[in-house]
């Protein structure tokens, strides 16, 4: 039925209710036919108006979320509507539209990191081979240096297959491909294998490495583990002067196992120190790595529902790996 006609269907029934009365009853007269009559049309008329209210301010409500749709700030952490009547629908609405939203900008943001990913393993791997090629071109100048040159393109053919080993092991993290084992091995042992595994980049700067603290056992994949550190103790030995010490301290609480790399390097800036997990950042742009070693360790540590956690002043570095129990 039309809401338009209900308050006449009301009136109506009242009026003809009020006639089957009077024909039934014995005290019927005119007095109360238009008594009956006078109820109608006054139920008739209240119940017009409270309708019409009722539209007014469901339309309002309609327009106030209208207004608010078209004008919305999706940054602010909540929006409400001036009259609560469509609150439900306004918060389903809402949520559609920032999913929606969020779906975009995250797609966006995609966008931009693989296209800037492209860029730097372009540049990565175009580096070497201009390497090559120009190598290539003095082998034929000056074949007296061949050896020398041979060694050197071996570096730059070296350096792409390490760079290519990289991203494979980091895609194959993002893909979550790689189900990690969960074995108890020791630390300390792990640890022993990272120095052996950094033998000859210690010796070069002559640097002391001293494992500190009592070992302990940590449950998890060994080799993606032992992958970690050794990037993290890569970092530490780059940044690390000539002739000075890296500290490796363990160190167990009731709540987490802690794995401490602590270098003697220049220190980090405050605002440096969340770009170091970025792909392909480098503090030291002469540096031979990729700028990769630091997020591939953050994203094995994750796997492992761990974390690392970064403090640094002037006087030097600490990256602690933490493995909670």
């Amino acid at each position: 039925m039309n809401k338009n006609y209900f308050p006449y269907f009301i009136g109506l029934f009242i009026f003809l209710s009020s006639l089957v009365i009077l024909l039934i009853s014995p005290r019927a007269d005119i007095k109360t036919l238009i008594f009956f009559l006078f109820l109608a049309l006054i139920t008739t008329f209240i119940i017009k108006i409270f309708l019409h209210k009722e539209e007014r301010k469901f339309q309002d409500s309609i327009d106030s979320l209208i207004n608010l749709l078209q004008s919305i700030d999706l940054k602010e952490d909540k929006v409400t509507l001036k009259n609560s009547y469509l609150g439900t629908l306004q918060d389903e609405i809402l949520k559609s539209i920032t999913e929606k939203k969020n779906s975009k900008d995250e797609a966006i943001n995609n966008k931009i990191l693989m296209k800037n990913y492209i860029e730097d393993i372009t540049h990565q791997i175009k580096t070497p081979l201009t390497g090559i090629l120009l190598l290539l071109d003095l082998t034929e100048a000056d074949p007296e240096n061949l050896k020398e040159y041979t060694e050197r393109i071996r570096n730059n053919i070296l350096r792409i297959t390490n760079l290519s080993d990289l991203l494979l092991k980091m895609s194959s993290l993002d893909a979550d491909i790689i189900k990690m084992e969960e074995k108890p091995f020791s630390a300390k042992a792990l640890i022993l294998d990272c120095e052996m595994n950094l033998e000859s980049l210690i010796k070069n700067k002559n640097l002391n490495l001293s494992i500190e603290g009592q070992g302990f056992e940590i449950i998890g994949d060994r080799r993606w583990i032992f992958e970690a550190i050794l990037n993290v103790l890569k970092n530490a030995i780059d940044i690390s002067p000539h002739n000075s010490m890296i500290v490796v301290k363990l160190q167990e609480s009731l709540i987490f196992k802690s794995i401490f790399i602590i270098d003697n390097g220049p220190g980090i800036a405050k605002e440096t120190k969340d770009k170091l997990f970025q792909r392909f950042y480098k503090l030291d742009t002469n540096s031979s790595g990729f700028g990769i070693g630091l997020p591939m360790a953050k994203r094995i540590m994750e796997k492992h529902d761990g974390d690392i956690l970064i403090q640094s002043d002037p006087r030097g570095s600490s990256f602690e790996l933490r493995f909670y129990k």
